[in-house]
């Protein structure tokens, strides 16, 4: 079966409104912790996910609806700090399962990123400011 011709998400975030973008579009987002990966150097901390796509409608095959997910990129800069809950390392095929994020601002432009998966697993950026891209890697697949 082949695919319909699916656009690709590339998408930016400059303040926590539009984190609830990226937040729709991420939502049961499976991770593994070992795509999770904090740059101090770079002040960075980026993201592999495989995303489901929310946005596109289902594919009816042979009776059944069909829909997809894609590997998708976030990256997030200006980070200064990252600080887990209930993220075990130790284990690197672990899956997550990114429930939302959300950002809240400290100060004029300074704030943070709450990223929440299930299991009460949590991830928190302090970021100098919110600044992050989201973009779709590769052609979506059935699931």
């Amino acid at each position: 079966m082949e695919l319909p011709q699916k656009k690709m998400l590339k998408l930016k975030a400059q303040d926590a409104r539009d984190l609830e973008i990226f937040s729709a579009c991420l939502q049961d987002a499976i991770i593994p912790v070992a795509a999770l990966e904090h740059l101090p150097n770079e002040n960075a901390f980026v993201i592999l996910a495989n995303r489901f796509k929310w946005e596109d409608n289902p594919v009816e095959h042979e009776g059944a609806m069909l829909h997809h997910r894609t590997h998708t990129g976030v990256h997030f800069s200006h980070v200064e700090r990252v600080q887990e809950r209930n993220i075990n390392h130790d284990d690197p095929a672990h899956v997550l399962n990114l429930l939302y994020l959300e950002g809240s601002h400290d100060g004029e432009k300074a704030g943070s990123i709450h990223l929440h998966f299930s299991q009460d697993a949590e991830i928190c950026l302090t970021v100098k400011e919110i600044k992050g891209h989201l973009m779709d890697l590769e052609e979506p697949w059935v699931t």
